[in-house]
């Protein structure tokens, strides 16, 4: 059965979260391949973004794909953003897919007072 794994980070269940919280950076590339498919060297990448399609009229292809996620991106631990990440074959069955969590304690990063 195809699936997809993840070189840089913790997978498990299908299921990844981003913890911006412990990651220094504003930002982190998730490498995945595809693999257990004779599909995956032809196999089309779709990422969703809490249930809307992100790359529409952008082609990737390929057993391999890297996603650079954002900080700006974060939701909330109690409301955390949510990407689906899916690779179809040439005919747009979906051959597997993977969901992305991201999340970050919200910061006040400004304030003004209000006469």
């Amino acid at each position: 059965m195809a699936r997809i794994v993840v070189s840089n980070h913790k997978i498990e269940n299908n299921r990844i979260v981003v913890n911006f919280d412990t990651i220094r950076d504003d930002s982190f590339n998730l490498e995945m391949e595809l693999i257990e498919t004779p599909a995956a060297s032809k196999a089309i990448w779709v990422i969703f973004s809490n249930g809307e399609q992100l790359d529409t009229g952008d082609l990737t292809k390929g057993n391999k794909a890297e996603l650079i996620v954002l900080k700006s991106y974060a939701g909330s631990h109690e409301r955390p953003h949510l990407f689906t990440i899916s690779a179809k074959d040439e005919n747009g069955n979906a051959i597997a897919s993977i969901q992305l969590i991201v999340v970050a304690k919200p910061r006040i990063i400004g304030s003004k007072m209000v006469e």
